[in-house]
């Protein structure tokens, strides 16, 4: 018979792992449909084994599956609060292992690393964005070579880099950053959502270096294009995260017409954006720069038509800036 304890006497060990077992899979469902029903039984279940548990492995689960869940709902809502506390939570959850090194502990650096970065992202407060890298490397230095974990961390690392390029223009951290995208795409096995990630982040590097290389690298937008296309066909509309897809490829396809003035491009960023900014809720932190994106995109569609209205080869008078990243 299973003992009812762990090795530090902890009750109802093997209720609590049950407890810890159901949380996740509610916030797995989650991920993958967007319901909202499981995002709530996420929370509930982790809270409830933050207050039975006094194991530290378990207590640091939960506090890592509560953050997770505060970070979701910032996805979806907006709340800089469920953030913030996402932030301090996997920060409590490595606390107790200092320098420790277990099977859990890459994970919540991880965590940290993304939540520190979409922090930035809102603040431009560049101590997070340091720490956002550090985090990630830590992680990545006791992760195995091969596996889905290794193309989580890896893309983790391309977007904290490729935060750095736009911070500082580095090309080298861009570089590093395409790299290290390559490889999360090389070691991911088919059909797993760190490929859809993976995909959709080397996509947006390749738009960057398009922008910054000083031939206009051409092949990099093509492949940019390919990749975002790729990543829509792979989720479902109800994917929380679809809204950020359909934006970065209308990105990709606004700076591909801006090089080569192919209307089939601009026709097809019309239709991403304005569906991305149909889909996205009021309040929600990225729908500012989303309805940017689709703005560009208008603007654009006004000039063309323009220019074949009147026969004119005018001079586009708003430049060929996009808007700049979605992430959420």
């Amino acid at each position: 018979m299973a003992t009812p304890y762990d090795l530090f006497g902890t009750p109802g060990y093997e209720q609590l792992l049950a407890v810890l077992g159901g949380a996740e899979e509610a916030l797995a469902r989650y991920e993958r449909a967007g319901r909202l029903s499981d995002l709530e039984r996420a929370l509930v279940l982790f809270d409830a084994l933050l207050t039975r548990a006094e194991n530290i492995d378990l207590r640091s689960a939960a506090m890592n599956g509560v953050g997770m869940v505060l970070w979701s709902r910032y996805e979806r809502f907006g709340e800089p609060d469920d953030l913030d506390g996402a932030i301090t939570l996997f920060r409590e959850a490595l606390a107790p292992y200092g320098a420790e090194v277990t099977v859990t502990t890459p994970s919540y650096w991880t965590n940290l690393s993304g939540a520190l970065r979409l922090r930035w992202l809102r603040t431009r407060d560049a101590r997070d964005l340091g720490a956002s890298v550090d985090a990630v490397r830590t992680a990545l230095v006791s992760t195995p070579s091969r596996g889905p974990s290794r193309s989580n961390r890896l893309n983790s690392l391309g977007d904290a880099l490729l935060s750095l390029f736009q911070l500082h223009g580095d090309s080298s951290a861009l570089a590093e950053a395409v790299t290290s995208f390559r490889e999360a795409v090389a070691c991911t096995e088919p059909g797993r959502d760190e490929g859809v990630w993976a995909r959709s982040s080397l996509a947006e590097a390749l738009r960057h270096h398009h922008r910054w290389s000083p031939d206009g690298a051409p092949e990099a937008l093509d492949e940019a294009a390919a990749l975002a296309r790729e990543v829509l066909a792979g989720v479902s509309r109800r994917h929380r995260l679809y809204p950020r897809f359909l934006s970065n490829l209308a990105l990709v396809l606004t700076d591909r017409h801006t090089a080569r003035s192919d209307p089939a491009d601009l026709r097809e960023a019309a239709r991403a954006a304005r569906r991305a900014v149909a889909a996205t809720p009021a309040g929600h932190p990225n729908l500012v720069q989303r309805n940017a994106v689709l703005a560009t995109v208008r603007r654009l569609e006004l000039v063309r038509a323009y220019r074949r209205a009147t026969g004119l080869d005018i001079t586009d008078p708003g430049g060929s800036g996009t808007a700049g990243r979605l992430d959420a």
